[in-house]
């Protein structure tokens, strides 16, 4: 259903977190809280039949990167009470996109945001055809797995990832798309430019359609691979998991 029983103790509790982690750090040099709490309300979703966040993650970064970009704030739940903790600082120029399970090590960031600010890659927008065509809109760095956690490794994960956390600078290599046409893969974890993406995205994609939007919005954005930088991520240790990462992902493939 739309609401559920424990909605309101879920938001109340996560209100008092993050009022307390706020406590616990300066503030931004304009005054404005340093983090800030977002939460989109379920909408019914005709083709999944159920009530979901519009358009899972593609649908939450759409709508951030406009918020981010001045937009309204309709989206977003504004919490009672809880002035600025709903709304984040505006003009902010970059949005770095992660999954719950990619780990961001430090100095990574910015690394990121030196790439994204040379003058060389800031990215310019063709208005008529709706897409950068010089620059990039979106920074991917590389992926490198961790070490496994104590007690969760198997012979699936050991026999398919290889050397995990062990990373010579012989293993370091740039990607051939790269290479070839000065243009990346997005693999939806890496730095956005926010006025580039809100230029190119608003409303460019139809709802409940798109299977994968990873690679669509790296070929609009323009995305660029760094290699040279990387973020952490874990990968499946069971093959029924991978399995079905993969037929997710090939779907989506397909599609595009």
């Amino acid at each position: 259903s739309q609401t559920l029983a424990g909605d309101a103790a879920l938001l109340a509790h996560a209100d008092a977190a993050v009022r307390a982690l706020n406590q616990q750090h300066e503030p931004l040099p304009d005054g404005a809280p340093r983090f800030v709490l977002l939460h989109r309300q379920r909408q019914w979703c005709d083709s999944e039949r159920c009530w979901m966040g519009w358009e899972r993650k593609r649908g939450k970064v759409e709508q951030l990167i406009e918020l981010l970009a001045g937009g309204p704030a309709d989206a977003f739940v504004a919490f009672v009470d809880s002035a600025g903790l709903s709304r984040p600082v505006s003009p902010t120029p970059y949005l770095v996109v992660l999954d719950s399970d990619t780990l961001l090590p430090p100095g990574t960031l910015r690394a990121l945001v030196g790439i994204a600010a040379h003058p060389a890659n800031t990215p310019r927008v063709d208005a008529q055809r709706g897409r950068i065509v010089e620059g990039y809109g979106v920074l991917q760095p590389r992926i490198a797995l961790p070490l496994p956690r104590p007690g969760s490794a198997t012979w699936f994960h050991t026999l398919s990832v290889g050397q995990p956390g062990l990373d010579p600078y012989s293993a370091a290599s740039s990607e051939v798309y790269q290479d070839l046409f000065e243009e990346g893969s997005f693999a939806g974890k890496g730095l956005i430019h926010v006025q580039a993406a809100h230029a190119v995205l608003s409303g460019r994609l139809p709802s409940a359609q798109v299977l994968s939007h990873d690679l669509l919005e790296g070929a609009l954005l323009r995305c660029a691979a760094v290699s040279d930088v990387p973020v952490l991520e874990g990968a499946p240790v069971h093959p029924d998991v991978a399995s079905s990462r993969l037929h997710r992902w090939v779907r989506g493939d397909w599609q595009l």
